[in-house]
């Protein structure tokens, strides 16, 4: 069947301009809704996203605090090894820079009440700890191991002092210092020179 169209083709030209001027507002209405909800929906992603985050953040700070904590206590530690280890080393092996820098601290925090003469450096066998005896067992005979020598280093300190007081300072100066195992005095006596001073001989074990 064949159809005639009885529209002149000025009123087609018209009815689809018509149509054009109507679809463009709409479609530009259109987009900026969908651009709108675009925008407010990315918004809320990245508003959820932030609250995500920090609900993330309040959950592992007390890990991240804990981990502080550990660092710390790590560095505390080592910190407290290397102390340890050079106390260590200057116990087993003191230089003779260090006990004479000892010393004289000591001599000079008296202000001129006491004079150190001589030093001298000597050894002595320390004398063995015998562990408590076991009963033996009949039959078998007791086997002796000889024991390695163990030997105490010494530092002889030979003085004159204005007086006793002066020389139980400088005693006690030497043991605040922490070098020596032990300090003691060996002897004091009146001076063959000055009547006043003493003379007085210390031993410290180190």
């Amino acid at each position: 069947m064949n159809y005639i169209d009885l529209l002149s083709p000025t009123f087609q030209a018209q009815m689809r301009d018509r149509a054009h001027r109507r679809f463009w507002p709409i479609a530009v209405i259109v987009s900026v809704l969908f651009a709108g909800l675009c925008i407010y929906t990315g918004y809320r992603t990245l508003d959820d996203l932030r609250n995500t985050t920090k609900q993330l953040r309040h959950k592992t700070a007390p890990i991240y605090k804990q981990k502080s904590q550990t660092s710390k206590m790590r560095a505390a530690s080592r910190e407290v090894a290397q102390k340890n280890s050079l106390v260590h080393t200057l116990e087993h092996n003191r230089p003779p820079s260090t006990l004479v820098s000892v010393v004289s601290a000591g001599s000079r925090s008296l202000d001129g009440t006491l004079h150190v003469h001589e030093l001298r450096l000597t050894r002595k066998e320390r004398a063995p700890v015998e562990p408590p005896k076991k009963r033996q067992t009949k039959g078998k005979a007791k086997s002796k191991s000889k024991k390695p020598t163990v030997y105490d280093h010494q530092l002889i300190i030979l003085g004159t002092a204005e007086n006793e007081v002066a020389v139980t300072k400088f005693i006690d100066a030497l043991r605040q210092a922490k070098v020596f195992r032990s300090v003691q005095l060996r002897s004091t006596l009146p001076s063959l020179t000055i009547a006043s001073e003493r003379q007085f001989e210390v031993a410290c074990v180190y």
